[in-house]
């Protein structure tokens, strides 16, 4: 939501109109900077609830001593096909619904 809110704001700020394909792209961008963002927190997670019961640590230590630091990341492309579309979608939705609830308040 705040990636989403950077990205309404500078929409805004070069007079650029608030349309469902405007709306839709700075969702899918939104969606492109959780997964990079929150991509090595999932991985960590994921390791540490594998089969081999690492602790958080380990976890970490694992996933860098066997990918480098670039095992954080990975999986992030399945994420992010999922997160594109999603993100966009979802946003999409949500600028029409507030606008269906509250039309006597423009949203953009």
């Amino acid at each position: 939501m705040g990636t989403y809110n950077i990205l309404k704001e500078i929409v805004k700020a070069h007079d650029i109109a608030p349309t469902v394909l405007t709306t839709f792209c700075m969702g899918a961008v939104a969606g492109v900077v959780t997964v990079y963002a929150t991509q090595p927190f999932d991985t960590i997670k994921t390791r540490a609830q594998g089969v081999q019961g690492a602790g958080l640590v380990e976890a970490v230590r694992n996933i860098q001593s066997d990918y480098g630091i670039r095992g954080f990341w990975k999986g992030s492309s399945m994420r992010l096909g999922r997160l594109l579309l999603s993100g966009g979608i979802v946003f999409s939705v949500y600028e029409k619904m507030t606008y269906l609830l509250h039309p006597s308040v423009r949203v953009d």
